[in-house]
């Protein structure tokens, strides 16, 4: 942008100072208000230009913006570990990024994978042992394991209830195979997304560890608050990236070492190995030790442990399942300083919104915006309460 260096024209010549003093005050205001005009106008165009570009920016972003989030949020979690590692190789950005990245995919990815591939095995093991069963019982009829189950003084009840266990079976069977097949089909599908948003995070995680510094200053500079109030807005974003992650490995020991426990009292010989799988699958949103501890719960009904096998399913569903629900707002709400009734509906509507991600992008997007409420009202305060 060319600068004019054009001098102004000189003030004229007055003999008397209080006639060069009256002469400037009665001078006309027509520059100023004019240059007031063109600001006034200039920012109404370039605050209308920034939301129109906005807008139409929204659908080419929004595939990115959960990993962003997501991005962000491990970022600020891990760059502790980012400084080390780059004090480590010799300061170089680059390497300490790289190996950063490297630490957190092995970190999540590799147990991930373990833990899938013990329950992909352990599942076709179950329906290897429960699809013969089944036919052998529903052959049987009341002769066999049914009949058994009827007659059971546990369930008494069920010589009350007119029930064709036949035809619940089979419409279970049935209803299980489509569950199936719907979840392998939209696994299927969402591999690609998933693959992609996983580029998608881990390229913009190295971005953010090497040039994190200058993003939040350069953002720091643009948001129009207090200093203060800035500070509370990137200090409640760290304390609730640390709660959810926190929450996460948390729920995840504690539901694996319930579901361990329960097997060892109802005599599993194989709880250790389940403990470690359960573990895992319960840092997993919407999976859980369930994912374990129902089938299991099965296979004791159908080789005759009737009690045992209902015990399970019971505690698991009752139980365990719900540990979640009460450890995530609490220890995320701790954390974040939020109301527990908060984070639980910033968590499920999360999850609803985003998916397994909306576990973490939930909280933080509740977050800000209580943060930002906050702000306001320490800001119009003398306003609000003279209402």
């Amino acid at each position: 942008m060319a600068i004019d260096n054009q001098r102004p024209p000189p003030l004229k010549n007055v003999s008397n100072p209080d006639e060069g003093t009256a002469a400037m005050a009665n001078a006309p205001a027509a520059p100023l208000s004019a240059n007031k005009e063109v600001l006034r106008k200039g920012g109404y165009f370039l605050s209308g230009s920034i939301v129109v570009l906005a807008l139409l920016m929204v659908p080419m972003v929004k595939l990115f913006i959960i990993p962003l989030i997501v991005a962000a949020t491990l970022v600020t979690i891990c760059y502790p570990m980012y400084l080390r590692l780059r004090k480590l190789l010799w300061n170089n950005k680059s390497l300490g990024a790289l190996s950063a990245c490297l630490i957190i995919i092995i970190g999540t990815l590799i147990p991930a994978y373990a833990a899938g591939y013990i329950l992909t095995s352990k599942g076709i093991q179950f329906y290897s042992i429960a699809e013969p069963t089944i036919r052998d019982i529903l052959e049987k009829g009341d002769d066999g394991i049914i009949g058994t189950i009827s007659q059971s003084k546990h369930m008494q009840w069920m010589h009350k209830v007119k029930i064709d266990w036949n035809a619940v079976i089979k419409e279970s069977i049935t209803a299980a195979t489509g569950a199936v097949t719907v979840i392998v089909n939209k696994t299927s599908a969402g591999l690609f997304s998933f693959i992609f948003s996983l580029v998608i995070m881990l390229f913009t995680m190295y971005f953010l560890f090497v040039d994190g510094t200058a993003f939040v200053r350069r953002l720091n500079y643009l948001i129009p608050l207090r200093k203060e109030y800035k500070e509370r807005l990137f200090n409640r974003f760290l304390q609730t990236s640390r709660g959810t992650v926190t929450a996460v490995l948390v729920i995840g020991v504690v539901q694996g070492a319930l579901g361990a426990l329960t097997l060892l009292v109802f005599g599993i010989k194989t709880w250790l190995v389940w403990w470690v799988i359960m573990t895992l699958l319960s840092m997993i949103p919407l999976v859980g030790s369930g994912f374990v501890l129902v089938p299991t719960g099965i296979i004791q009904i159908l080789t005759g442990n009737i009690v045992n096998g209902i015990c399970i399913i019971l505690i698991s569903l009752l139980v365990i399942s719900n540990v979640d629900n009460f450890l995530r707002p609490y220890i995320v709400g701790q954390h974040a300083k939020m109301h527990i009734l908060v984070v639980f509906f910033a968590t499920i509507g999360g999850l609803f919104a985003f998916g397994i991600m909306g576990v973490i992008v939930g909280p933080v997007i509740a977050a800000m915006f209580v943060t930002l409420i906050d702000i306001y009202g320490d800001e119009f305060k003398d306003y609000l309460e003279s209402w």
